[in-house]
């Protein structure tokens, strides 16, 4: 099995990670080099084209709305040979992520409820299954962690380092927080943070109203024939 850093240690994204290497509940490992869950790819300079190219990137999902969009346009969106897919997770919700008066817990379980989304995201990395995916958002925490949670899930992860991967975020995320004022001034504070519980809340819904991850991807229109491609891809 060839052996790939956790973390990509780049110039300008710094939350681009691996999905591989985590030990599944039979005791294998998660595959590499099939998915890595990442913040905002804008602006990229170079030699981090150079050597996201060279790693093997051949579709990016970008799971941001248009306004953001047009606010950090993706680098990726102008690369040949890059398949570019934009596929907001936040579409449809009731509630804005900035809302003061919902945490980021609750927040989480109203994506999960009303995203309508989910079940194309997984879809999509169907359709593409042969290739290295990136997925990603601005910080690489909230959007691209609930996804990187529900994928780690259906490949049997722990919750154990379901939540650390998650919990890990903030501190690569720490770097930009400034910056995502500036651009974000109604933002509040949670939008740094990436508490265990938060995602643990995540986990709790799913089994509490589902009786696995599978039942849960099938309400949210993902098919049982991608949801098996998508699962096998990681394991």
């Amino acid at each position: 099995m060839n052996i790939y850093p956790r973390r990509l240690n780049l110039k300008t994204p710094n939350n681009i990670r691996e999905l591989g290497g985590y030990m599944r509940d039979d005791q294998k490992i998660t595959k590499y080099h099939e998915f890595l869950r990442g913040d905002l790819t804008t602006n990229l300079c170079n030699s981090d084209i150079d050597f996201l190219m060279n790693y093997g990137i051949k579709t990016v999902i970008d799971l941001r709305s248009q306004d953001e969009i047009e606010k950090e346009p993706n680098t990726f969106s102008n690369i040949k040979n890059v398949n570019y897919i934009n596929l907001p997770l936040f579409k449809g919700l009731k509630f804005k992520e900035n809302d003061d008066f919902i945490t980021l817990d609750k927040f989480y379980i109203e994506v999960l409820k009303y995203s309508s989304n989910i079940g194309n995201i997984f879809n999509t990395f169907a359709k593409y299954s042969n290739d290295l995916i990136l997925f990603h958002c601005r910080a690489g925490k909230d959007r691209t962690g609930i996804i990187t949670a529900l994928l780690l899930m259906l490949s049997g992860v722990s919750d154990y380092d379901i939540i650390a991967d998650y919990e890990v975020s903030s501190t690569y995320f720490k770097p930009n927080v400034e910056k995502m004022k500036q651009l974000y001034p109604n933002t509040t504070q949670h939008i740094s943070l990436s508490k265990g519980e938060y995602i643990e809340s995540l986990l709790e819904y799913i089994r509490s109203k589902f009786s696995n991850i599978e039942t849960f991807l099938l309400e949210k229109g993902a098919t049982q024939k991608n949801i098996e491609i998508v699962k096998n891809k990681l394991i």
